[in-house]
């Protein structure tokens, strides 16, 4: 008797959220387990604990290979997160993840060459897929 193996290989080994949602990143935790877009989650909803960890993550040279990053957080705002990661020569891929539908806020996103993509949410598995795909692409 075979078995078939249906399991997905996921695109990502290490990835990372930062957002102060805690339903949003409950929702998107679950996303990821069901369409395994990566192996292994890391959440973090204080962005400042974020920046702390990657700086550690970086001597160790295991930074996530792809970062999702709100922009409306209370202490201190993706933009400024992405310029601490800049001063930090923290080079990860980031995918905005916000409620933003600011024109304004798509233009400053393509000022930082790590931002890949630029998305509204709410965020579906089409759109997860979405990212998977471009990012294979820009690799």
């Amino acid at each position: 008797m075979s078995s078939i193996n249906n399991s997905i290989q996921p695109v990502f080994n290490d990835i990372m959220l930062i957002d102060d949602d805690v339903i949003f990143v409950s929702i998107f935790s679950l996303m990821n387990k069901k369409s395994q877009f990566s192996k292994n989650l890391t959440t973090f909803n204080n962005p400042y604990a974020a920046i702390e960890a990657l700086v550690q993550l970086k001597e160790f040279g295991k930074l996530p290979e792809l970062i999702f990053l709100d922009l409306n957080m209370p202490l201190i705002d993706g933009w400024l997160f992405l310029n601490q990661m800049k001063e930090l020569s923290i080079e990860t891929p980031i995918v905005i993840l916000t409620s933003s539908i600011n024109e304004t806020d798509i233009i400053k996103s393509k000022k930082f060459h790590q931002v890949k993509k630029f998305i509204s949410k709410p965020v579906n598995r089409e759109k997860i897929e979405e990212i998977a795909e471009i990012l294979e692409r820009v690799g």
